[in-house]
């Protein structure tokens, strides 16, 4: 069954959620039932992850995150426990409040002293950037991600190096910072491609695509946009096609 709970990662990395879920769902009535809670609340994580990338949250999933939490009770789980946490959070870029939420929680359960510290640092330091961010001092906020890159590199972390690239891309843009915005975004880009991690990918070309926009150049952006829409529409995503092919037109003066 372990088995199954590491195609079922391959299914969700690939964004090819219903085959995933049905996958997790199984694997996690197995664990569950045979008193694994360890696995148990890996394949949660899954589910979670399914449903928060899929589509919009709803109340049922917020609880499920809360499950995923409390299910997670010893140190030995807390870096696959982050690997399902950057999946959750990353399928909510905007909700900078219910990120510090769930990873404060995390935080919480990282305290056991076997735990390695630098997962309790990038925790630490995740948190105080977002919170940076929304407090409006954005220079601190980049000081505090490219600390959790460095970190993520002592803990060859790629799917935290990703989401914490995407955070900085984030606030280069903010700040006014075109070209490191951009050189930021392109890396994550590259990244994601490597990683096979689709909706990274596109997410990064979508991004890309508004920056292009918003300097008036308005071709590399229809050709941003169209690379986002291909991207989610080959895997079947149930939104972002539609969103995308909003954005092409736009670029495109067809609205």
């Amino acid at each position: 069954m372990l088995a199954h709970l590491a195609l079922a990662d391959i299914e969700l990395e690939r964004r090819r959620f219903e085959p995933a879920r049905t996958m997790f769902q199984t694997a996690f009535d197995h664990f569950d039932w045979g008193d694994d809670a360890h696995s148990a609340a890996y394949a949660l994580t899954g589910l979670v992850a399914c449903d928060l990338l899929a589509a919009e949250p709803d109340q049922r999933t917020r609880t499920s995150i809360r499950e995923v939490l409390s299910r997670f009770k010893s140190a030995d789980g807390i870096d696959n426990l982050l690997d399902g946490l950057i999946a959750i959070c990353g399928a909510q870029p905007q909700d900078h409040q219910e990120v510090i939420r769930i990873f404060r929680q995390a935080l919480l359960l990282a305290q056991n002293p076997q735990c390695r510290e630098p997962v309790m640092q990038f925790l630490r330091t995740l948190i105080t950037g977002i919170t940076l961010f929304r407090q409006d001092a954005p220079q601190a906020a980049i000081a505090r991600y490219q600390d959790c890159l460095d970190l993520t590199h002592d803990l060859g972390w790629g799917p935290g190096e990703r989401y914490v690239l995407r955070r900085l891309g984030e606030v280069y843009h903010a700040v006014g910072r075109h070209a490191d915005a951009v050189s930021t975004m392109e890396q994550l880009s590259a990244m994601s491609a490597k990683a096979g991690d689709m909706y990274g990918e596109a997410l990064s070309a979508y991004f890309l695509g508004e920056l292009s926009l918003e300097r008036g150049e308005r071709q590399a952006a229809a050709d941003y946009f169209v690379r986002c829409h291909d991207l989610m529409n080959r895997h079947g995503h149930p939104t972002w096609p539609a969103r995308a092919r909003h954005m092409i037109d736009l670029a495109r003066g067809e609205l």
